[in-house]
């Protein structure tokens, strides 16, 4: 009997990973892995109310579309405070988002074990530099364990004067914005308040996306 039940349980923890995998394919991301994240992603609400992840996306005071292939832009009527943070590049420097205060941000969650996130960086990168006249400044947060990974796909030579590179080997800072699926992206306004989130990867040459950056960038 204990033998059974042993198999049993590794047969449900199988399923689960395949199911969540399955998931991510369709949703065009790729979840954290650890527990708590996983009931998010899994489409369950936080009791602090921010977003979920998966073809919708459920935030307070958020109008929800879909867009791309079933991943989603939530508008946030209710801006929120961005959580501040402290991470360091490449070189040792440490950044806080409160460094950018009264400028607009876009900040970009990825990684390099995330297929999704690889074929999106090149065009969020011709984003920042075809958009820098709007004076965004551009975040790239690799949630890799080393830079060697991260680097491998973003190299602090193919950031444009308006971009900069961090990473969070800990994996924190995503969660204290809510996210859990990769790549999710938040533009912040100039007030430091969270004005749009985008869950998986997105067309950022799209009308929408150039629009809604232009707005924040002129508040």
């Amino acid at each position: 009997m204990t033998i059974l039940s042993h198999g049993l349980t590794k047969f449900s923890g199988l399923a689960v990973i395949v199911m969540m995998g399955a998931l991510s394919i369709l949703v065009g991301g790729c979840f954290d892995s650890a527990s708590k994240n996983t009931q998010v992603a899994a489409g369950l609400n936080t009791s602090q109310g921010r977003a979920t992840v998966g073809a919708t996306v459920n935030a307070p005071g958020a109008n929800s579309q879909q867009t791309l292939a079933g991943n989603a832009v939530a508008e946030i009527k209710v801006l929120q405070q961005a959580p501040d943070f402290k991470l360091k590049d490449s070189k040792g420097k440490e950044v806080k988002l409160s460094d950018y205060a009264s400028k607009p941000v876009v900040l970009h969650f990825w990684a390099s074990w995330c297929a999704p996130c690889i074929d999106e960086i090149p065009q969020w990168l011709k984003a920042a530099k075809d958009l820098e006249s709007l004076g965004i400044s551009w975040i790239a947060v690799s949630l890799d364990s080393s830079w060697d990974s991260a680097s491998k796909i973003l190299k602090d030579s193919d950031l444009p004067a308006n971009a900069i590179s961090l990473i969070d080997t800990a994996m924190e800072i995503p969660e204290t914005f809510g996210s859990f699926q990769f790549p999710e992206t938040y533009a912040i306004n100039g007030q430091g308040k969270i004005a749009m989130k985008w869950v998986g990867t997105q067309d950022w040459k799209s009308d929408p996306i150039v629009s809604k950056l232009k707005e924040i960038a002129r508040k």
